[in-house]
């Protein structure tokens, strides 16, 4: 039976070259995030890995800088869930520096980043700088946020947070040694198939003969979760020389302060593993002369038949061509039209 190693057949991991920054290129690679776009809506995944790029640029086309502007869009519950993220990230290196503070420090900071990202949103400085400024979904596309919602979205994060402090979790992490923990909200990257594949796990650990994955959840428990968690499982083995027997895979799901734990095993790992070749074959193969060129052609991408989906999706004002929600888009749809 051949070994694990042999049947991943996982390249050495490839680092940024900083040298070849000048020759910014958009290139393919892969991702848990990227694989979600491409299977819900392929028009959706033009425009933010193609039809959106080098639209930074003040000379670029109208539709670049507009499909650029929309792809750093978030919505009300994607921005809390950044919140909390971005929050237990300065917690945890806190707790590395032994210099912890209270719940309500924490807190108090968080509501000051609420209120200031609130504030660009409602003053739409994305409209200048999109990439520092919060425009969210339910602003751009005229969705009244009630005030009952801003206090609902504050006693979210705060809770989240609570529970984080108050947890196992954090009283385990909390008894570490500087040289246990591997990684915290780091960009990641290895090669499957001879192509990059990127990830940023939450936070992993080394201690005791086990490295531990967390993976910090502010919305509900979804299907995904598990293949996501296999995606950083198959990294560990391969970049961090880790056997799936020493691995353990942990979801906290932060709202209800539920934790769910797991080992990956060896067949999960092939199995993602192929999971992955598969997805990064259908996005090639929709690319005009390759994966070396990586160019695409809008109408290799169709709007997804679950229009339904289009309500929320950040891209709805190019594909109808208005920002407004009609009835029945299907029959209104404007492949390309941009308001």
């Amino acid at each position: 039976m051949k070994s694990l190693e042999s049947v991943l057949l996982l390249r050495p991991v490839r680092l940024y070259d900083r040298s070849s920054m000048a020759e910014f290129k958009n290139q393919f690679s892969w991702s848990f995030t990227r694989h979600k776009n491409f299977s819900e809506c392929r028009r959706r995944y033009y425009y933010h890995y193609y039809g959106s790029w080098n639209g930074w640029s003040a000379d670029a086309p109208d539709q670049a800088r507009l499909a650029y502007r929309l792809k750093r869009m978030q919505s009300l519950p994607m921005w809390l869930g950044d919140l909390v993220h971005r929050m237990i990230e300065r917690v945890l290196g806190d707790l590395r520096n032994q210099e912890v503070n209270t719940v309500e420090n924490y807190q108090k900071q968080l509501r000051g980043w609420m209120n200031k990202e609130y504030a660009q949103s409602t003053e739409k400085k994305w409209m200048w700088k999109p990439k520092y400024n919060l425009n969210l979904f339910e602003h751009y596309y005229g969705e009244e946020i009630a005030a009952e919602q801003r206090a609902a979205a504050r006693d979210k994060v705060y809770a989240c947070l609570q529970h984080f402090l108050q947890s196992a979790v954090f009283t385990q992490l909390g008894k570490l040694r500087p040289t246990e923990w591997k990684t915290i909200e780091k960009l990641e990257q290895f090669e499957v198939g001879g192509q990059t594949v990127f990830l940023k796990i939450d936070c992993a650990t080394q201690a005791g003969g086990l490295t531990t994955i967390y993976d910090w959840k502010t919305g509900a428990q979804v299907d995904d979760a598990a293949a996501q968690l296999a995606c950083y499982a198959l990294y560990a083995c391969h970049a961090w020389r880790v056997p799936v027997e020493s691995q353990r895979l942990v979801s906290y799901y932060l709202d209800p302060d539920t934790v769910r734990e797991r080992v990956p095993s060896a067949e999960e790992l092939i199995d993602t593993k192929e999971f992955i070749l598969a997805s990064m074959g259908e996005m090639i193969g929709a690319l005009d002369g390759g994966v070396e060129k990586n160019r695409a052609t809008m109408d290799s991408f169709p709007m997804t038949d679950a229009r339904g989906q289009c309500r929320r999706c950040f891209f709805r004002e190019m594909c109808y061509g208005t920002r407004e929600w009609k009835e029945a888009p299907a029959a209104q749809a404007q492949p390309g039209a941009s308001g």
